[in-house]
């Protein structure tokens, strides 16, 4: 193996790894804290998972993500960052279930 290769898929490895322990650290925080701090801590984590997003290798991790979040915690994300986070979803996703469960999330309610 080239050590180029071996460099890339270490870099991998270590991206993923970067985002599983970001994901359990959310988890741990949500579960600890007060309601009031929990709805900062929802709005921290949104930024990431977009920061997230941006890398090629967690794209649709961080996607399915994003949209799980704005799911669960509709009222705990401000309006326009949870609209900029969902639409960020749909144009990078490649998966057509999160496309579309972004965009439904993105309707307004009837």
């Amino acid at each position: 193996v080239d050590v180029t290769e071996r460099k890339g898929a270490e870099g991998q490895v270590n991206d993923r790894l970067r985002f599983v322990k970001f994901l359990s650290e959310l988890s741990a925080a949500c579960v600890n804290a007060s309601s009031d701090k929990c709805e900062a801590i929802i709005g921290s984590a949104l930024e990431m998972l977009v920061k997230f997003a941006e890398d090629p290798d967690l794209t649709e991790d961080a996607c399915s993500a994003i949209v799980k979040l704005a799911e669960a915690s509709a009222s705990a994300v401000p309006d326009e960052q949870r609209r900029k986070a969902l639409q960020m979803v749909v144009e990078k996703t490649t998966s057509d279930a999160t496309k579309r469960q972004a965009r439904k999330l993105l309707r307004p309610a009837q």
